[in-house]
């Protein structure tokens, strides 16, 4: 089941909780045709184009595409209209008109938004993690973080579920991590410390270096990244279905900008937004399984996590950082339980 469907998206679980605007069928966006006068906005964009700017460019495509070029997004690429923490600064005072805000990058200016980067939450897969994202955004209780910033939520940007690649003998239990250095940020970060791991913070083009001289034992990336770092060739094992979570970003408008469009292009940026969602979603589950292959035609051995380990990693790990975030949250003004609830609930709403 595709969670971009209609029906999913009027689930009691999202609609209770939230009213999503966004139940738009793939495809539906490119067949239609929207007049209007020139309209030329920027968006900001480091590092160059990949797999998680895929929803960005299908986004800039189907809107250039429905209004025969007449309303154009361009994205600039490098870092060179802001560097990547301080996109969201750059929105605010009008530097351009959208940007992409990673909320893991700096948590205390989205202090509501992080629900969605909690380790270990129930969320197999890309479309699943789409419609916890789309409702979280969504959800009247963290608007307050996006308008912060002149900011108006557009999408959510995926990233595939983390999974540990490690060096050493292959783990086989929840005792077989404790004393291990790992690379895991943020709140995984925290769940790897409560089951005994030593966490280290290293950047993504770091980690290679670290694993090769033995100050990591193990990296937590989606298949994707462990591929693109060429981890797989100083690795020994890597796991499947610990999940232990993605990071939290999404796609802003200037509220300002956004505004001063005609009706119909704020219409035609919310319509595109699920079909460029699911043009990213699918194409990461094609990235990943073309990892996985190669991490077996290398030689790595798998370890398969399966729900019984993994419901251990939650009670020792993630549950206590869930409980610690609401508590955190909801003391700043935040309905934390909600959110989470929301999460869950979406999640194995998801799934059925």
């Amino acid at each position: 089941m595709k969670i971009f469907e209609s029906r999913f998206l009027r689930g009691a679980a999202v609609a209770a909780a939230a009213s999503l605007p966004l139940a738009f069928q793939a495809g539906d966006a490119a067949a239609a045709k929207v007049d209007g006068p020139k309209v030329e906005w920027n968006f900001a964009m480091w590092g160059k184009s990949r797999a998680l700017s895929i929803n960005i460019e299908e986004m800039a495509r189907m809107v250039s595409e429905a209004t025969d070029g007449n309303f154009t997004i361009n994205i600039h690429w490098g870092a060179a209209l802001a560097p990547p923490k301080e996109q969201i600064d750059g929105l605010k005072i009008g530097a351009y008109e959208s940007t992409l805000a990673v909320v893991d990058y700096a948590p205390g200016k989205f202090p509501g938004l992080g629900g969605p980067s909690l380790p270990f939450l129930p969320i197999p897969n890309e479309h699943v993690s789409a419609a916890v994202r789309f409702a979280y955004f969504s959800h009247p209780g963290v608007q307050r973080d996006m308008k912060a910033w002149d900011s108006v939520f557009a999408m959510p940007v995926l990233v595939p579920s983390y999974e540990f690649l490690g060096t050493g003998e292959a783990p086989k239990g929840v005792d077989d991590y404790k004393g291990m250095r790992v690379r895991a940020i943020g709140g995984l970060g925290n769940a790897m410390r409560r089951l005994g791991a030593s966490p280290v913070s290293f950047v993504s083009s770091e980690v290679y270096n670290a694993m090769e001289r033995g100050i990591l034992d193990a990296v937590a990336f989606g298949y994707y990244a462990h591929r693109a770092y060429k981890l797989y060739t100083i690795g020994k094992w890597y796991t499947k279905g610990m999940d232990m979570g993605r990071p939290s970003g999404y796609v802003g408008h200037s509220q300002s900008a956004y505004d001063a469009l005609p009706e119909q292009y704020r219409k035609l940026l919310n319509d595109v937004a699920e079909p460029a969602t699911k043009v990213q979603a699918d194409k990461y589950q094609q990235i990943e399984d073309e990892a996985e292959a190669l991490f077996k035609e290398t030689g790595l051995t798998l370890v398969e996590v399966g729900p019984e380990l993994r419901a251990e990693f939650i009670r020792i790990g993630a549950r206590p950082v869930w409980d610690e975030w609401v508590k955190e949250v909801t003391e700043k003004g935040y309905p934390g339980q909600e959110l989470l609830d929301l999460i869950l609930n979406t999640a194995k709403a998801g799934q059925s």
